[in-house]
């Protein structure tokens, strides 16, 4: 029986070191932004959602020589 309870622990042991180094991994992707919250008893950590914020039209339509439509068409196709 103390086997079986040895082994359920390495499983969540291990469980949770894949949950944190995914975390770790997220956050050097830029993907998240791990930050601790204001108060200094709460040990939570707080994870928030990077958004992408796409660059001007005209300046797409000057690097590109897409037209608006054209971008627009892309972009719309992009996000679905």
């Amino acid at each position: 029986m103390s086997v079986r309870w040895e082994t359920e622990g390495l499983q969540t042991v291990g469980i949770v070191c894949l949950v944190l180094m995914f975390l770790k991994l997220m956050h050097l992707l830029g993907l998240i932004d791990i930050t601790e919250t204001a108060d200094s008893s709460d040990s939570d950590l707080e994870l928030s959602t990077v958004r992408h914020q796409p660059e001007g039209l005209e300046q797409l339509q000057a690097q590109t020589k897409f037209t608006k439509k054209e971008l627009q068409s892309l972009y719309r196709g992009f996000k679905n």
